[in-house]
Formats: C-alpha cells, structure tokens, sequence
C-alpha cells in the first residue's frame, strides 16, 4: 500500500477535509488528551507475493448521470426531522443557510444499520430496510467541550463493535460502540482510517505514512499491504495528478489508466472495499483538466482471475447537506454485495447493486 501520490486518494482527501471542517464549524478547542496505555506490537505479517500477471487496462469515467442504472435499486431513505425515526440536520455553510445531515453510516453483520446522527448527538439504528429500531445517546463526558460531536465516516467490524475517528488536540480518538456500551480510544498519532477488514484499519498518519490500527488497543504499526476479509493481501494505489490506479490481486498487477470517453485524463478519486469473495469495488468521482464543472462518477468492480469489469454510470453523489465526503460505499458483511450512501438534501438514500 504505497503512499499516495500526488493528491491522495479520495477516501484520504475526504476524511481529512471532513474532520478538518467538522472541527472547525464547530466553537471550542477539543479538551486536553489524556495518557494511554502502551501499545502493544504486532506480529509481522508477510510481505505481498510478487506478481505473477501484469495488466494495463484502461477504465473509463463517464459523467454523472440523472439517475442509478437498473442493477442498482434504492433499498431505503431514512428522512430528517424532528421525530426520533428520522435523522437530524445541522446548521453549515454559508452563514448557517445549509442543512448539514449525518455522518454517513454502515451496515453490520447482523444486517442493521448504524448512522452517526451529529444533530442528535446519537448513533441512530435501523434494521435492513429503514425501519427505526432505537439510538445510543451520546453522553456528555464524551462530546468534545461536553457538546460538539466530532466523529465521522463509521466502520463496523466482524464482531459487531461500531467505530468512528475524530481529531483531538495532538492525536486522534476512535469512538466505539461494543456490546451497547460507549467509550473512546486514544491514539497515540493522528490517524485516518480510509479501509478495514472487519478486524483492524487501515490509512494514514499526518505525514502521508500508511498504517495499520488495532481497535481493540490502539496499536499503530506502519503498513504497507491491505488484507481483504479472508485474508488474502492485495495493494491499492492511486495517483490523482496522473489518472492512474495500481492495484495488485490475486497475482496480477493491475494498472488501470482513468480517462474520460474522449480519452483525456479523468483525475479520480477512488475508495475501495473488498467483498467476502476476494473482489474488489471501487468507487470513483473526480473531474478532468480544463472541465471542473463536470462531475465524473462511476463504479467498478475487479474479480481476482477475471480482471475489470464495466464500469457503472452513477448519480452525482453531492449535494447541500453532505457533511464533507461525497458519499460512502461499503460491502454487506460476508458478501460481495456493493451498497452505496448518499447524503441528500431529503434524506439519507441507500442504493445496493443487484
């Protein structure tokens, strides 16, 4: 997992820009941090096998489109209100004009969803599809000066334990929910977490290094390799400024080259996640040089053995009430099913591909 190159690969750019603007809009330094515990090591996992296959392909990014393709379907909206079923919205932007929705969410293994609610200072839950099954209240000992939620873009791991980062004043915080109880880990770096492989994160300090972090403790060790949820280890690579994807899986090396339909250079973005299969999925938004105005977004998955597959046409994902990230796309625990959160300005849309 090399350092990324140029400007870094969306997820990092996202995460960080997001914190960043969440800290601050919101009044107050974040209080003083208090010591933590050793961090105790890791056992050295063995390097990435040396390719076997290498290809060059080229994935093309078309413009955003008015509306999904037929294989994506909207499983659910959870709308905004006041009542406790819908999520809250915050002031932001232009003097207070914008309403701000919640921090993305996730799904969990046991098919659930959990959305980090900042207007509601919450972690609201709602089963498969929308339906509202309760919130775990934020409690003030935890809140940044008592009242300001600070947490973003949450991941939930194979145990169930939902976790969530935040700057603090010389470091950063992971939030976690375990078994209905709330507590908070403090690590001993700043640390943005763009992967993980229902155990341990994946992403990078301050200084661009990539890293690894244990949620259960707080250990960081630097990292070069992903592992999907199996286990299998692959690399993922993007170089914003070139058009260019490296990702290394099941023995081949791939090198996809990013372009528009005209053939120029599509300056992207990429998150990925892994399915439970050992695939890939990638989603994707930039723009191309000299049209800044026309949003480019797409997805696209990578099978280990058969390589690229077509890339979809998708919606623009942003809109007045994103908090700072486009959008979020994740994996339905223990399967290779793509799903995809938008924050829009009615409500939180969650799309799956069929």
């Amino acid at each position: 997992m090399a350092q990324p190159s140029g400007r870094m690969a969306m997820g990092l750019v996202s995460a960080l820009t997001l914190l960043v603007c969440v800290a601050a809009c919101s009044a107050g330094p974040p209080p003083p941090r208090s010591p933590t515990a050793p961090s105790p090591s890791f056992t050295p996992r063995p390097n990435l096998p040396a390719p076997l296959k290498r290809e060059d392909e080229t994935l093309v990014v078309h413009p955003a489109t008015a509306r999904f393709p037929e294989a994506w379907r909207e499983v659910f909206v959870v709308p905004y209100g006041s009542a406790r079923a819908q999520l809250g919205t915050a002031e932001g932007g232009e003097g207070g004009k914008l309403r701000i929705g919640p921090e993305y969410g996730a799904p969990a293994p046991d098919g659930t969803w959990w959305f980090l609610d900042v207007a509601k200072l919450r972690l609201a839950h709602y089963d498969r599809v929308g339906g509202y099954i309760g919130a775990v209240q934020i409690p003030a000992r935890l809140l940044v000066n008592h009242q300001y939620f600070h947490w973003s873009l949450p991941h939930i791991l194979d145990d169930g334990t939902l976790v969530a980062p935040r700057f603090t004043s010389d470091g950063s915080a992971l939030l976690r929910l375990q078994n209905g109880k709330l507590d908070e880990l403090l690590l001993s770096d700043v640390f943005t977490p763009i992967y993980d492989d229902g155990e341990r994160l994946y992403g990078f300090t301050l200084e661009g290094t990539p890293s690894i972090v244990d949620p259960k403790t707080g250990a960081i060790r630097p990292g070069d390799e992903y592992l999907t949820p199996n286990g299998a280890p692959f690399s993922f690579d993007v170089n914003y400024d070139t058009g260019t994807i490296r990702i290394q899986l099941g023995g081949i090396a791939h090198t996809l080259h990013v372009r528009t339909a005209a053939g120029a250079v599509a300056h992207v973005g990429a998150q990925v996640r892994a399915g439970a299969d050992d695939s890939l999925h990638l989603f994707l938004t930039g723009a191309t040089n000299g049209d800044h105005s026309t949003q480019l977004v797409g997805y696209a998955r990578i099978d280990p053995g058969a390589g690229l597959g077509e890339v979809d046409r998708l919606p623009n994902p942003f809109s007045n009430a994103d908090p700072g990230s486009p959008a979020q796309l994740s994996i339905i625990p223990g399967s290779a099913t793509p799903v995809l959160i938008y924050v829009l300005a009615d409500g939180v849309h969650v799309y799956e591909k069929t």
